[in-house]
């Protein structure tokens, strides 16, 4: 009877995702949509060895698992329905990203990716208003997620996923300001890490370490390379332009290694 109940409420939310038209994700494919998708594999538990956007045969064998286990046609490619469940599995990235009051271009990437697919904003303004919220809010209704308008990085990763992104050309952060900073990259799972940032968040991807003095704690930013992110915590070696990027695993911090990347501050 549990069984039975359990299939039916699995018809039920695919049927409630239908209307969205998710990308079509498969091998040999090389995209931000496909590092996104990896991110939920890995937090999943799917996915180990990193999230380089390359859909390779790793990544190929890691979605046909998480298909036979969720009861999903096994074809190691990511469709709709395969989507939508790793969404409803990313349980833990609920860190905030984005809620009502903030501005700046990476909202207006976000406002364009929800226009692009169907969810209106209203004036495309680079201001996370009512119009916005309203379009997350519908957003993560047709995922199955609580409605909240907040855009929390699960709710990210799904609109990412989805593609049809505005370009963040190399100008547009706030105030056209941009540093080249000297990066290495730490995780929740390394040895002798608490498992939180400063801010008192989960660290997670998209959470990253740096110096207050150059750039102050809940700073938005577009690294390049890595992605959107928020300023949430320090560390004793991170001075000066030394940034520490948050992975979702040991494995990924340990094949980033160190590397000069261009950092944009978003506001």
């Amino acid at each position: 009877m549990k069984k039975r109940m359990i299939t039916i409420l699995m018809m039920l939310f695919v049927l409630s995702i239908s209307s969205v038209s998710f990308a079509k994700l498969e091998q040999g494919m090389n995209s931000p949509e496909v590092q996104y998708m990896q991110y939920m594999l890995i937090d999943a538990g799917y996915l180990s060895n990193g999230a380089d956007g390359v859909f390779g045969s790793g990544t190929r064998a890691a979605v046909q698992q998480f298909q036979s286990d969720h009861g999903l046609t096994v074809d190691g490619i990511v469709g709709n329905q395969t989507l939508a469940a790793l969404v409803q599995a990313d349980t833990s990235a609920t860190s905030v990203v984005f809620r009502r009051g903030d501005s700046g271009d990476a909202v207006r990437d976000i406002q364009t990716r929800l226009s692009n697919n169907g969810y209106s904003v209203g004036t495309i303004d680079g201001i996370y208003g009512g119009g916005t919220a309203n379009a997350v809010s519908t957003f993560q209704s047709s995922l199955g997620l609580a409605a909240t308008g907040i855009l929390d990085v699960r709710t990210e990763r799904a609109l990412y996923a989805l593609g049809n992104s505005a370009s963040l050309s190399s100008n547009t952060s706030a105030g056209g300001q941009e540093i080249v900073m000297q990066a290495t990259a730490y995780s929740a799972h390394d040895p002798g890490n608490s498992g939180y940032t400063a801010g008192g968040h989960a660290l997670i991807h998209g959470l990253v370490s740096v110096d207050p003095s150059v750039i102050p704690l809940g700073t938005k930013l577009y690294i390049e390379g890595y992605g959107y992110a928020v300023a949430d915590d320090t560390g004793g070696d991170i001075t000066g332009t030394r940034i520490d990027l948050g992975m979702n695993s040991n494995s990924e911090a340990m094949n980033f290694g160190r590397r000069d990347v261009v950092v944009h501050i978003l506001g």
